[in-house]
């Protein structure tokens, strides 16, 4: 991982049940940019995979692959 130069997004659900604390280990590893973007309850997507609001989720990725490519 240390070896990615890339822009890296994860996505950290507050209520995440699976794979608790991954997104951490991943932000740690990663040897490029990292961007963190965490869901919340508050906003209906913090359950594990956003289940609950893929159109919030879908939303800042899109934001966040725009804001990366410039476009």
């Amino acid at each position: 991982a240390g070896r990615i130069t890339c822009p890296v997004m994860t996505c950290e659900p507050e209520e995440q049940e699976a794979y608790r604390g991954q997104a951490a280990e991943v932000v740690a590893e990663v040897g490029g940019p990292v961007h963190r973007e965490v869901f919340t309850t508050a906003d209906g997507a913090g359950l594990d995979c956003e289940i609950p609001a893929p159109q919030v989720r879908n939303q800042r990725v899109f934001d966040w692959i725009d804001g990366v490519l410039g476009a």
